[in-house]
């Protein structure tokens, strides 16, 4: 009788590592998967953000950013965001009016000057 109690204990001892052993290596590739949807997501989003307001990456520049005008190379700092893709600018470092810009219009500063 004891012998049976064991043999049937040290049975489910052994199907429940297994159990455990499969449900570990589920969990591990069901973490990939949200990778893969992290970076699906992330593609979808500039895909819409391009869509609205021209060529861009919705949130690459912030107020304080330091950007360039492509059409003249002057270089303005970003005051505020009045809406989705416009950037309200002011020339860096003098106390000019501030002029509005689309966000196909200009370009983060270090990312113009490496290309």
């Amino acid at each position: 009788m004891e012998t049976t109690f064991f043999n049937v204990a040290s049975l489910l001892f052994i199907v429940f590592g297994i159990l455990q052993i499969i449900l570990f290596f589920k969990i591990w590739g069901m973490t990939n998967n949200v990778n893969e949807i992290k970076e699906i997501m992330k593609l979808k989003l500039k895909k819409e953000c391009r869509e609205s307001s021209g060529d861009c990456s919705c949130d690459d520049i912030k107020i304080g950013d330091l950007v360039v005008e492509l059409r003249g190379e002057n270089q303005f700092k970003v005051i505020g965001i009045p809406q989705k893709g416009k950037y309200e600018c002011r020339k860096a470092g003098i106390d000019a009016p501030a002029e509005v810009f689309d966000r196909n219009e200009i370009e983060i500063f270090d990312k113009y000057w490496e290309k």
